[in-house]
This record gives C-alpha cells, sequence and structure tokens, in this order.
C-alpha cells in the first residue's frame, strides 16, 4: 500500500440512532485496585450508542488473497472469512481515531502497544494476537490504556478478552504500584459491508493487577520449562483439576526446530495457533503474488516470525527438491545427496523421462504439494484426560492449479485426475518413504515435531477444559525470529541426451542435466539475452506475433538492451513469465553428452580447414612457372587429398552421429511449483482408546530424573509443585518504534514490510496539546524523533480533523475527517497536490 497517493478515499463513520458524547460518569465502575478479574454479570449496553465505521474505500480490493482471486471478490463469502482476515482486521485502527472525533482528544497521547514490539524481535506470545488486529490496546505509557475488543458490550468484551488483554495490561502497570486506568471499548465488524460498529461509550475501570481469570488453574510454566530443557521426544500429555497440565517425553535424539532445541516458547506458539487464530486457522502455503515472477508466503495461526513458521516454510518448499531435484534456497542439485538416503528417488522430470521420453513438449505444470495432518495418530482416553502420540507422519498429497481449470466446479471434479502419473508416483514415494527423506532433509525431521506440538494443542483444545489457564502461556517470551514473506518462483528445466535407446532409471540418474532458470530474472536484460537479437526473439514470443514482424521487435530491443532494468520488469503476465521460460530452456547447456562430441567435431573441422587451405597454397605454387620441384609439389598435393577426404568422410559421419543426437535429446520444464502445510486443528484426528491400560504406566513417570521402562525406554514428564502463574512483564525498553507509534502508520509499515525504528523516549516527552474551548477546537503534535513526527488539527466549527504524519520532513500519510450532519464522519485521504 503506497502511504502517498493521489486516489481520495472516504470511510464512512454512521452514528445509528441518535448522538451524543459520552461523558465521563457514564459506565464507570469501580474495580478493588488490587484485583481486575472481571465479573462476568452484564451490564445493558444503551441502544443509542452503536457508530458504524466505514471502511471500504481505503481497502485495496485488487490484492491477492491466498486463493488466487482479488480481496473483493470474497468479502461477502462466509468461507473465505480466513483468507480475508489478515487483510480487514488491521483497519482496527481507525477505532481509536473514531473515539476522538466523537469524545474529544485523549488527555495524554496513546500510542499503539505493539509499537513496543518491532516485528521479528524478542516479545511476549500475546502480542501478535494484538497486532493481528482484533485486539487493539493503546496506551500513554503514564497510566492510562484503551482497549478495543469484539463482542455485544464493552464489559462482556472485557470478560471475555481477559484472559489474552491481561498480559499486555500487566506491561502497563505504572512502576510505582498505582493503579492502571483502563477504557474499554467494544465494536463489531462487518467483512461484508468493510465496517466496524464501535460503541463509543467505554466500560471504565482502575486496578493495580491483573491475576489469573477466578476459578481457573494455574499453569507449572517454571516446571515446564524445565521439561522442555531435558530434551526428550513429546509423546504424551494429561490434564487434571489437581495437577493442572502435564507433558511426557521419552528419551531420544536432540528434538529440534530451525535447528534449535524445542523450548516451553515453541508450545506457546503452537498454543496460540490453536486457541487465538480467530478464522484464519493454522497454514502455510505458497500463493500468487501481484507480481506474476513471484509468490506470496502466506501464515494463518499467527505462525509468522515463529520458529514452527519458519519450520513449516522450509518443508514446504522442500516440495521443489522433491519434485524437481533442485534446493529451493541454495538452488544445488541435491538428487544424488537425497538418493544417498532414499535409493530409489526420481525427481518428477526424472519419472517423466522414464515413463514418456518421446514427449517433448515444455510442460507449464502449476501443481499445488499438501502436508496434511490428518495421518498424525493420536489417542485419548474416555475422560479426555490424556492423549499420546502414536505417529507424528504427515500424509503429502498435490493437485492441480485452479488456474488451469475454466471453472471452480471443473476444477473441484478433476484436480485430483488430472495429475501427471509422475507426480502421483513422485507424493506416494515420498508418503512411503518418509522415514527415509526425513533423515536426508531436517525440514522435513523437523516437520514432526512441529506435529506433536501442534497435536497435543489440538487435543487440548478438543478437551475442553476451561477451568485450566492455558493462556498463561501467552506471557511466555518468543526467541527473535523472522520468516519470508514473499519469494520468486521456481523455474527448473531438466534435460536428457542419449544414444542409448532404451530410457530407464539408471539412464535418468546418470544422464539428466538439472538447470534453474530462476537466477535469471534479476539478471540485467544484456547479461540475460546476450545479444539484440535474442531479445527480439523473446519479445515476439511473448507477444504472439509471426517471425514476419521482427523488424518491429529488433527495433524494440535496440531500446531495452541497454536500459537498467532486469529481465523480470519484462514480464507482466502468466504468458510472459511462460515464454521466458521456455525461452530460456532453448538456450541452456546441454551438458556433458552435447560438448564431448561437438567440441571433436569442431576440432576437426579446424584440422580440415588446414588441410584445405595448405591444398591451396600448393596449387599455387605448382601453377607458378618459377616452380623448380614440380613433380613433389603434385605428390604431396595427392597426399593431401587424400587425407582431407578421408577426414571428411569420418567428420561427416560425426556429424550425422551429432545431429542424431540432438533430435534425440528431451527437455522438462516445470514451474509454479506452489503448495502448503495444512496445520487446522479440526484435521488432527484423535482416537479414543478402549484400552485401560494404555496409560497406566505414565503414573510411575517423575519429574526430577528418567525412568526405564522394559519394553519403552527412559521416560520423564513436567512437574507441577513449583510457584506458579505468568511470567512477569516488563515493559520492553528501547524496542518501540517512532514511525510504528503513530496509529495507523504500523499497520502501512507493515505492507511496506519496512523495519522499524528504535526509539528510547516516553509517548510524552515530545508530545503538546493546545485547545480552544469556545469553538471546541484543538490541535496536537507529536514526535519521537526529527525524522518522524505527527500533527492533528481538530476545527470544531466545521467539524473536520486534519492528521499529517511526517517521515524525514516530507509527508508520509495525510488524513481528513469531517462530522456530517452530527451522524456521519468521513475520512478522507489527502492528494498530493493539496500539500
Amino acid at each position: 500500500m503506497q502511504v502517498i497517493t493521489k486516489t481520495i478515499c472516504r470511510i464512512m463513520i454512521t452514528v445509528l440512532l441518535g448522538f451524543s458524547v459520552a461523558s465521563p460518569g457514564i459506565a464507570q465502575e469501580k474495580i478493588r485496585n488490587n484485583y481486575a478479574s472481571p465479573s462476568k454479570k452484564a451490564h445493558p449496553l444503551p441502544a443509542t450508542r452503536w457508530v458504524a465505521v466505514g471502511y471500504s474505500d481505503l481497502l485495496d480490493k485488487n490484492k491477492i488473497i491466498r486463493t488466487g482471486q482479488p480481496l473483493r471478490s470474497a468479502l461477502s463469502d462466509p468461507a473465505l472469512r480466513g483468507a480475508v482476515q489478515p487483510f480487514v482486521d488491521r483497519y482496527s485502527y481507525l477505532l481509536p481515531y473514531a473515539v476522538e472525533m466523537l469524545n474529544g482528544p485523549n488527555p495524554s497521547y496513546h500510542k499503539d502497544i505493539t509499537a513496543d514490539y518491532p516485528i521479528g524481535t524478542s516479545q511476549p506470545a500475546w502480542v501478535a494476537i494484538v497486532r493481528e488486529g482484533t485486539i487493539v490496546v493503546m496506551t500513554d505509557h503514564s497510566g492510562s490504556a484503551q482497549v478495543f475488543l469484539p463482542a455485544e458490550s464493552a464489559h462482556s468484551a472485557y470478560v471475555q478478552h481477559y484472559p489474552v488483554i491481561r498480559h499486555a495490561l500487566s506491561t502497563l502497570l505504572p512502576t510505582d504500584g498505582s493503579a492502571l486506568a483502563v477504557e474499554v471499548y467494544a465494536y463489531k465488524h462487518s467483512y461484508r459491508n468493510s465496517e466496524f460498529q464501535l460503541n463509543p461509550q467505554p466500560y471504565r475501570f482502575r486496578s493495580a493487577s491483573f491475576p489469573r481469570p477466578a476459578g481457573t488453574i494455574p499453569l507449572d510454566l517454571a516446571g515446564l520449562e524445565t521439561f522442555f530443557t531435558r530434551g526428550g521426544q513429546l509423546e504424551c500429555a494429561e490434564i487434571s483439576r489437581q495437577k493442572g497440565l502435564i507433558l511426557y517425553a521419552k528419551e531420544a535424539s536432540k528434538q529440534t526446530l530451525s535447528g534449535q532445541k524445542i523450548a516451553l516458547s515453541d508450545f506457546a506458539v503452537a498454543y496460540r495457533a490453536v486457541f487465538h487464530a480467530g478464522d484464519n486457522q493454522a497454514f502455510i502455503s505458497l500463493d500468487p503474488h501481484k507480481d506474476i515472477t513471484k509468490t506470496t508466503v502466506n501464515f494463518g495461526g499467527l505462525l509468522e516470525d515463529t520458529r514452527i513458521g519458519s519450520v513449516v516454510l522450509e518443508a514446504d518448499k522442500r516440495f521443489k527438491t522433491i519434485s524437481s531435484g533442485i534446493d529451493p534456497t541454495t538452488y544445488q542439485d541435491m538428487r544424488q545427496y537425497t538418493r544417498r538416503f532414499v535409493p530409489g528417488f526420481l525427481s518428477v522430470s526424472e519419472r517423466e523421462f522414464v515413463t514418456d521420453y518421446e514427449d517433448n513438449s515444455s510442460n507449464w505444470i502449476k501443481t499445488r504439494f499438501w502436508f496434511y495432518p490428518d495421518s498424525i495418530d493420536m489417542i485419548t482416553d474416555a475422560a479426555n484426560h490424556f492423549v499420546k502420540i502414536n505417529s507424528p507422519q504427515f500424509t503429502a498429497d498435490a493437485e492441480r492449479s485452479s488456474d488451469d481449470f475454466s471453472s471452480n466446479a471443473e476444477y473441484q471434479r478433476k484436480k485430483k485426475q488430472a495429475l501427471l502419473p509422475s507426480i502421483r508416483k513422485n507424493i506416494d514415494h515420498l508418503n512411503q518413504h518418509y522415514a527415509e527423506y526425513a533423515k536426508a532433509y531436517q525440514d522435513i525431521n523437523e516437520l514432526s515435531n512441529v506435529g506433536r506440538l501442534m497435536g497435543i494443542c489440538s487435543w487440548l483444545s478438543k478437551a475442553k477444559a476451561p477451568w485450566l489457564d492455558l493462556a498463561e502461556l501467552l506471557s511466555v517470551e518468543l526467541p527473535p525470529c523472522q520468516t519470508e514473506r514473499e519469494r520468486t518462483q521456481m523455474i527448473t528445466v531438466s534435460y536428457l541426451a542419449t544414444n542409448n535407446a532404451a530410457i530407464n532409471e539408471e539412464t535418468v540418474n546418470e544422464k539428466v542435466k538439472v538447470s534453474f532458470l530462476s537466477p535469471l530474472l534479476d539478471q540485467p536484460v544484456k547479461a540475460c539475452f546476450g545479444n539484440q537479437d535474442n531479445l527480439a526473439e523473446f519479445l515476439a514470443r511473448k507477444s504472439n506475433k509471426p517471425a514476419t514482424t521482427m523488424d518491429f521487435y529488433k527495433k524494440e530491443s535496440r531500446k531495452l538492451f541497454n536500459a537498467p532494468i532486469t529481465a523480470r520488469e519484462l514480464i507482466s503476465s502468466k504468458h510472459d513469465l511462460e515464454m521466458f521460460a521456455v525461452y530460456n530452456a532453448g538456450r541452456i547447456d546441454k551438458g556433458p553428452v552435447y560438448i564431448a562430441d561437438k567440441e571433436i567435431i569442431e576440432k576437426e573441422k579446424k584440422t580440415l580447414d588446414t588441410i584445405f587451405a595448405t591444398l591451396n597454397t600448393i596449387k599455387k605454387q605448382i601453377d607458378s612457372p618459377d616452380v623448380t620441384s614440380k613433380n613433389l609439389l603434385i605428390e604431396k598435393y595427392k597426399e593431401l587429398v587424400n587425407l582431407y577426404n578421408s577426414k571428411g568422410e569420418a567428420l561427416t559421419k560425426k556429424i550425422e552421429n551429432y545431429n542424431a543426437l540432438v533430435g534425440n535429446s528431451r527437455h522438462k520444464l516445470f514451474v509454479e511449483i506452489s503448495g502448503g502445510i495444512n496445520l487446522e486443528p479440526k484435521y488432527f484426528a484423535i482416537k479414543k482408546s478402549t484400552d485401560a491400560n494404555e496409560f497406566r504406566h505414565l503414573k510411575h513417570v517423575k519429574d526430577n530424573n528418567w525412568t526405564q521402562f522394559a519394553n519403552s525406554g527412559k521416560w520423564i514428564r513436567s512437574r507441577v509443585d513449583s510457584p506458579r502463574g505468568p511470567r512477569a512483564q516488563t515493559p520492553p525498553q528501547k524496542k518501540q518504534s517512532a514511525f510504528d507509534s503513530i496509529p495507523g502508520l504500523s499497520f502501512l509499515r507493515s505492507l511496506r514490510n519496512e523495519k522499524p525504528i528504535a526509539s528510547k523516549n516516553k509517548p510524552q516527552d515530545n508530545y503538546s496539546i493546545t485547545r480552544n474551548a469556545q469553538t471546541q477546537s484543538w490541535s496536537d503534535s507529536y514526535s519521537e524523533q526529527a525524522s518522524v513526527s505527527r500533527t492533528r488539527s481538530f476545527d470544531g466549527t466545521r467539524k473536520t480533523l486534519k492528521i499529517t504524519d511526517y517521515h524525514n520532513g516530507k509527508v508520509a500519510s495525510e488524513i481528513k475527517g469531517e462530522m456530517v450532519n452530527n451522524n456521519k464522519i468521513v475520512f478522507t485521504k489527502i492528494p498530493d497536490k493539496d500539500n
């Protein structure tokens, strides 16, 4: 999203059933300063307080969602709420603006709490839930906070979301022990209408602590942390009202995620993905991008920037190796390496050569490969007190891309049956030899560890134990981690050239060559195409023009050949990318079989040329009247003629053989290999066990040392007798971003993938506000660094609010809000010409 735009966008905020400004005394409720766990008694909501906050005109409805369709086509489809959620929930940053326009400015400057935790840095697990946008927490870091929550009323919103927001509010408690003043606002969100409905009348209270919900059993976080530090393979879990949560592990080799030992923080991420993802359930997928040469990396379940997210992304990328033979990160040919662990391994293209060698077509094969959790084998007892993981192995599968079909109905009918047989064999081989592939590749091995963590948390969700305070896990600090948001399409071409008529696995293992074409996209045009004629040929191909138009494209190539652009910039459609791949596939070096023969032919042609030149020289000497040894020259001439003829005949045969070899060569082109990993809790099948002895041995497992069992090795469990409760929440130091702290700019920055700017000042250090009581006008300004500032100006007479954000002295974003007829607020993005 561009911060500065020529387009005027409007946000409609309509007050339903009347308008009035809330009095500070309304809905104020006193709570004991040492306890803020909410009462579940409902408070009636005045019917006059709902305000519609529309943001439809701010949406870029041409954004591509993970299904490959534009956002505009998905907004009204309830089945696509999960795909739409990441694009719209973050517009909740508008709600604090709406409240200030309706109720007046805050007495002190408030900023988004997530600005204190830059993306990719160490942060508590709760932060990502707030950053996603369903929950908004604003603070002045001076004893005041505003919270915006989805619910029917402010009080019920606080009750419903207290297990999560208590962690955020705990970090905002004043250091002198005094109470935090909190305002809670309720809202509802309609994706179909692209609008929020806000109740601007808050639920107010003050509290000096935010303990666990009353009546819940705490977790032993210290005991769980020690458990994961001990290592071992997670095998079982137990919940009870007496002990809380206990995990059990079996002694095994080091269990890792992204090469690091599994920790309590990883378990917290899995819990968050299962319990707090909203409609955007846990998954990872590589999906269409607005740039056809790239793919978008989409995460569900708040898995981005976590070690679990990193593992599932790398495991998904590993499909590229299994299908093409190329490593998706290093771009190395991994086929021989893979065969050392999986002797029968063949890439998809190798299988194609074996089964259909005569087909020499350049296939634009758009296939989506997936891992599914439905094969993960777990059992529980009748009371859902225990669970055991029998197998954490995911199932691989594949389907054709929906773009290859004329309708969704046709796609649903044919997405499986239209697969190439070689791809189906490839997938079946992976499932049958999963353990061998896991030995070859760390990411596939670690995917099983993800299955264990997600499986246990999926069981906890299905066990339905509200008496257990699992939300304490949200206080756990997560290590720094950043995951990709996009990557270049993977384009590979495989060649086989052989004189051997018998094409079998041995032949393809030895002679198939694989080349990776994607790096060509980022080469300068001149380097990619070599000369202007090659570029003209490509331009004609991508335009589907006949050879008779080459003169036109030669003129075009002269303009582009030395231009400071990359090959990627010449590609704007799927057809362009296909022609780029096909064109460059034909220019790839065909390998040692070609090279050896071609070098011999070139060498012998040079020998013949030398003999021919010598013959011409001798002939001239013979014809000269001054020659004294004509007879000797004639004899030498005859010898060289015989030599020339014999070598010429031999060279002719070699050329014929070479041409036959070239004619017998085949290549397979594969592009757009995408897919993902499904981690939705509902797909984890958990069966009921009828064996009363299935979990009996667990009561003998100790927490202080490994317990040996005759038939199942050594076991250990997490302890449950250490001090319990959430981790102490310390406000972050020097983490806040000056740019991100401005409401709304944190969202805009995330869309631009910009990095935050470190800042150490408190919000009020550089904040000023002036008021005009007579006109009810006010203006304020805020800056944390010289490079970043914001000004706001509210005209009480005209009921307009102008908000301008500056970055490095230039306008980064400017909007104007206007109240119309006391029942509507329109936010308009101001175009450049008004500056």
